[in-house]
């Protein structure tokens, strides 16, 4: 019994590493290449850049839109961040999001979309990331 129960202790605590440990991969917009963190489950989606004191200059972090319009909301996120959005391998719109500690936070809605990242504000103008710049995965 002892032993069932710490083996089913082990397995959590995989699927838990395994559910919030971030993976990475690699992004290209007109060849201005960087790493982002893939937010490829609920959690991650959820927690997204939440409770960080900050980020570093060259950090992204890549949601999957699959063609949907979205919302992101910055609860407890305390630094701003530019959202790119990108569709059919395109950067179609590139929106500031402030930071938000209190109850009240803004959303801020992206159009139908392939991929949204997060970036830290300058980002994309430091690297000439404009709308209409081309996405390489």
């Amino acid at each position: 019994m002892k032993t069932e129960f710490l083996f089913l202790i082990a397995i959590l605590a995989i699927a838990i590493i395994l559910l919030i440990y971030p993976r990475k991969m690699k992004i290209c917009l007109d060849s201005r290449c960087f790493d982002a963190d893939i937010a490829d489950n609920f959690i991650k989606r959820s927690i997204g850049l939440m409770f960080r004191n900050s980020i570093s200059d060259d950090y992204a972090m890549i949601f999957f839109m699959n063609g949907n319009s979205g919302s992101f909301w910055m609860k407890n996120v305390n630094f701003p961040l530019e959202l790119i959005c990108i569709k059919d391998g395109s950067v179609i719109d590139i929106i500031e999001m402030d930071k938000c500690t209190t109850a009240d936070c803004k959303r801020y809605p992206t159009p139908p979309s392939d991929y949204a990242i997060e970036v830290k504000p300058g980002f994309c103008s430091s690297r000439g990331i404009k709308v209409g710049s081309k996405l390489k995965l």
